[in-house]
């Protein structure tokens, strides 16, 4: 069965001019969200995939900082915060490509970091009470959850790693991933593409039940890509073909 998968998605990225995104959760599709898919030779994914990119820049965040970025990226507290941690998670969105970041701001989607409660912000009020898809059973709401990927995107200062009530590798990677996702590309995780290759490379990156919805498995490798060099280089050994996505994802802006 994955034998056929895998020569299915062969030959869909070699012939494919272009991708129509599925529908995805509550989003109704218009041709303004089809994007071109780029040629890719399937004899050279087939082989080890050394042609691709998978060395990390590391450019110091403060050295160039476009002016939209200060009014994309938003830190809206209540009393005392962590300063130097809200700064961080400032450098680490911006290690987002630049194009992907400013396709948001154009569409006027916000990022914002905050040191209270999501729920607590007029665009999430709706949801205090409520438990979110996958934490039935665990006694939270969305009053506890410390990031959500709408609009405006949110993630709470001190809650980055893993651990601090998610389990993803970057939480405001993974929420602004999220964005990316349903404002830039209307569901590209529902593309026929992505499917054929999350259906492909899933369990290889994480055997986790939750990365079953293609969404959440787009936001979590796109965090893998962003985090780090040690994570880009993790997601590129368990998961080329995502890795290739993720790093093509400009492309598709055109």
């Amino acid at each position: 069965m994955m034998k056929k998968i895998f020569c299915s998605l062969l030959l869909l990225i070699s012939t494919v001019g272009s991708a129509s995104y599925a529908h995805g959760p509550g989003e109704h599709l218009t041709d303004d969200h089809e994007s071109a898919v780029p040629h890719v030779n399937p004899g050279h994914l087939e082989g080890n995939l050394d042609g691709l990119n998978h060395t990390e820049k590391d450019v110091p965040a403060d050295e160039y900082v476009p002016q939209f970025l200060n009014q994309l990226i938003l830190i809206e507290t209540s009393g005392a915060y962590d300063q130097q941690e809200a700064n961080n998670m400032v450098n680490r969105l911006q290690q987002i490509d630049e194009q992907l970041l400013y396709a948001l701001y154009i569409r006027n989607i916000r990022i914002k970091l905050i040191n209270f409660p999501i729920t607590h912000l007029p665009e999430y009020a709706h949801l205090r009470g409520i438990v979110p898809r996958g934490w039935e059973g665990t006694g939270y709401t969305w009053d506890h959850v410390p990031g959500i990927g709408g609009n405006p995107a949110v993630a709470r200062i001190g809650y980055s790693d893993y651990g601090n009530m998610h389990t993803s590798i970057n939480l405001e990677l993974h929420e602004v991933a999220h964005a990316i996702d349903i404002y830039v590309f209307g569901y590209i995780s529902y593309s026929t593409l992505f499917r054929q290759i999350h259906a492909y490379e899933r369990f290889s990156f994480s055997n986790s039940s939750y990365y079953a919805y293609p969404e959440e498995y787009f936001a979590e490798t796109f965090a893998y890509y962003y985090r780090s060099p040690q994570s880009r280089q993790t997601l590129y050994n368990r998961a080329p073909y995502t890795y290739w996505f993720i790093q093509t994802l400009t492309s598709r802006l055109y």
